[in-house]
């Protein structure tokens, strides 16, 4: 429901750093659309094949440095985002 109106979430990327990315989903729960900053990306929902905890990205080689209070999703073309969480239980809120 959060994610219709919009969250934000820290994304990681390649050299660590954290930025803010605004995650919106859309009404017909199809795309997800993520802005950082000015750039703008939408991810076909049922493109994504997983979300991986931490450092269980099962065995797919990524730049990003993770740690266990990352989710990572990963598209069936294995492009992947991550996520950096405040805490273990929001990580686990966000992969279940």
């Amino acid at each position: 429901k959060d994610l219709l109106s919009g969250v934000y979430m820290d994304a990681v990327f390649e050299d660590g750093a954290l930025l803010p990315c605004k995650c919106v989903v859309d009404i017909q729960l199809t795309v997800l659309v993520l802005q950082v900053e000015t750039s703008v990306k939408t991810i076909d929902l049922p493109s994504i094949r997983e979300i991986c905890p931490g450092h269980d990205l099962q065995g797919m080689r990524m730049e990003t440095p993770v740690d266990s209070l990352c989710a990572t999703l990963v598209t069936s073309a294995d492009h992947c985002v991550t996520f950096k969480f405040a805490d273990g239980r929001a990580c686990d809120h966000f992969v279940t």
